[in-house]
């Protein structure tokens, strides 16, 4: 695999959303690894938590709240709570990636937040584009899907 690019991608999405982040370049010997993902409450006045779950395929259920680490199309997870005090905000962040992940299609992300409807979550991940061969391409492919 040779690296080719780095890519940063941020932005907002609200509680029980499924965003469709367009990452296919329409070639199969390129594709993506997420090294790094991060999410946190639009507010930090008021306690909240949220979470967030990426996959390379979109409409699965319970979007953010429930984490599947022996999932093949969940391959990174984020969390983070904030409580607020008098005088200071505590804030615990968690995040881990599939450190084998390669996305060659589309990445979708999940988010939930404590506060329910309407509450807006920000998060960033940063990429790495590779180029490979196409039959990694075509397995990465395959292993990116649901299988039972």
């Amino acid at each position: 695999m040779k690296k080719i690019s780095e890519y940063t991608m941020a932005g907002q999405l609200k509680h029980g959303e499924e965003k469709r982040l367009i990452m296919f370049d329409g070639r199969f010997n390129t594709g993506w690894r997420v090294i790094d993902f991060q999410v946190y409450p639009d507010s930090t006045v008021d306690p909240q938590n949220c979470s967030c779950k990426l996959l390379t395929e979109g409409g699965s259920s319970l979007a953010g709240q429930t984490w599947d680490w022996g999932s093949n199309i969940q391959i990174g997870w984020s969390f983070a709570k904030i409580g607020s005090g008098t005088s200071q905000l505590s804030d615990d962040r968690y995040h881990i990636i599939d450190p084998e992940n390669l996305v060659v299609e589309d990445l979708f992300i999940q988010g939930y937040s404590s506060d329910g409807d309407g509450q807006v979550i920000n998060y960033m991940i940063t990429m790495e584009k590779y180029e490979f061969s196409d039959s990694m391409g075509a397995l990465a492919m395959v292993r990116n899907r649901a299988q039972s």
